[in-house]
């Protein structure tokens, strides 16, 4: 059985989780190794091809801290890694100019110094600010065996690369269950504007609108459904913060759903739910994925870069923008028509081009 070590974002988010959950499933007959917390035991505890290796218990923290100190701040992890001859690094926003930008491109350095071949699947390049940053991205991905964005403005920007492609978003993989009749509820998700720096001032125009339109749908007849993808980035606070707006007398009509380990039952609250208002960015695509008609509330470009490639026609608006919401606009969206993501669905399979390869 061929071995390969995924890399990808491991804080209990859904969205990310996905990526890991579909890699999983398309290659049974792998065995994947994940470097993450112990709670991933229990996220992918029925997917038998995958092995977590713990990095939070005392014993593996105690060795970071030292290899941190010796300079080696990947020693243990790159021990794990050199058994595995493929490396599969996949997520979403893996390459965006932080503060701390320098320590993200030793880690990818140490990715491709680990394995024979490595594969980049499902990214976006961005936000970013200098030529310095895109600049030793470059000189890396010539190292990396293949890479697949899930946009083409990120694309466009390593063109030159001959290793270097791009095709829809990896969660188009899923398949809607269509034996699922939906229920009356608005899935409404979240997100906590203040975590993302340039949304820091947003967080009370934000709540108070979310507020207002799951006031409205109530008064409409629906149930609402306030969804968390990541407690991590304080989806569940914001949970909170809008709830306390809320009268008591709208409360029989609420529930919440924070994902906590089990994304089928994740997938499922999707499924039942007769409309999708998204914040966060998969919200949006799984309510595509699921017929499910969807208001997105768009916080990053990026959300904004698939609509438009996908020919979303419908409404929307931005978090910098709440303030100015048509709230008609968003009560017209149960009745308005899903979207046709049949293309999407054909070029997501894409991604895993050259990985079918290696591993198939």
């Amino acid at each position: 059985m061929e071995k390969a070590m995924i890399y990808a974002y491991t804080a209990n988010n859904l969205g990310d989780d996905l990526f890991i959950y579909i890699l999983c499933k398309r290659y049974p007959n792998t065995q994947f190794h994940l470097y993450a917390p112990e709670s991933y035991k229990k996220t992918f505890s029925s997917i038998p091809n995958l092995k977590i290796i713990v990095n939070d218990d005392f014993k593996h923290k105690m060795l970071h801290q030292l290899s941190k100190m010796i300079g080696k701040r990947y020693l243990f992890r790159e021990r794990h890694a050199k058994k595995c001859p493929i490396g599969v690094y996949v997520g979403g926003s893996l390459f965006m100019e932080t503060t701390n930008w320098k320590n993200d491109v030793k880690n990818l350095r140490s990715m491709i110094d680990s394995h024979e071949n490595l594969f980049i699947l499902g990214a976006n390049f961005g936000p970013f600010k200098t030529e310095a940053f895109w600049q030793a991205y470059e000189q890396l991905f010539k190292n990396v065996t293949d890479i697949c964005f899930r946009d083409r403005a990120s694309f466009e920007l390593f063109h030159h690369l001959r290793n270097v492609r791009h095709a829809s978003d990896i969660a188009f993989q899923l398949k809607p269950d269509r034996s699922l009749s939906h229920d009356n509820s608005v899935l409404l998700s979240v997100i906590y504007p203040s975590v993302r720096k340039d949304l820091r001032d947003f967080d009370t125009i934000y709540f108070h609108k979310v507020k207002t339109i799951a006031i409205s749908f109530i008064e409409q007849g629906y149930d609402v459904k306030f969804m968390a993808f990541c407690e991590k980035e304080k989806d569940g606070e914001a949970i909170v913060e809008i709830e306390k707006l809320i009268p008591d007398s709208y409360r029989s009509n609420l529930s919440t759903y924070i994902y906590r380990n089990d994304i089928e039952e994740a997938l499922e609250t999707f499924m039942k739910s007769k409309a999708v208002i998204a914040t966060r960015f998969h919200a949006m695509l799984l309510g595509w994925i699921f017929e499910k008609p969807v208001f997105p509330i768009i916080y990053s470009n990026k959300m904004k870069t698939v609509m438009d490639e996908a020919g979303f026609e419908g409404h929307f608006c931005e978090v910098k923008n709440i303030g100015e919401l048509n709230i008609d606009h968003v009560m017209k969206t149960p009745y308005m028509k899903p979207i046709n993501i049949e293309k999407q669905t054909l070029d997501s399979n894409e991604q895993f081009l050259k990985l079918d390869q290696f591993l198939n």
